[in-house]
C-alpha cells in the first residue's frame, strides 16, 4: 500500500520511526522484566524520591 501524494522518501522515514518505535520495546522491556526478579517493583527511582514526607504547615502564596 501506498500513501497518495507522499514520496518514497517519507515512506522511508516513516518505516524508520516504525522500526524504532518497536525495537525500542525489547531493551525496555527486558529491564523490567530484570527488575521484576531483583523485586525492584517501587516507583522510587532515585534517592531524592525515596526521602521520606514529612507533614508541616503549608505556606500560602500570595499573588
Amino acid at each position: 500500500m501506498r500513501a497518495v501524494g507522499r514520496s518514497r522518501l517519507t515512506g522511508l522515514l516513516w518505516g524508520l520511526a516504525l522500526w524504532l518505535y518497536a525495537y525500542h520495546l525489547f531493551p525496555v522491556s527486558a529491564r523490567a522484566f530484570v527488575r521484576l526478579l531483583r523485586g525492584l517493583t517501587g516507583w522510587t527511582k532515585n534517592r531524592r524520591n525515596a526521602e521520606p514526607v514529612t507533614v508541616g504547615t503549608a505556606l500560602a502564596i500570595e499573588h
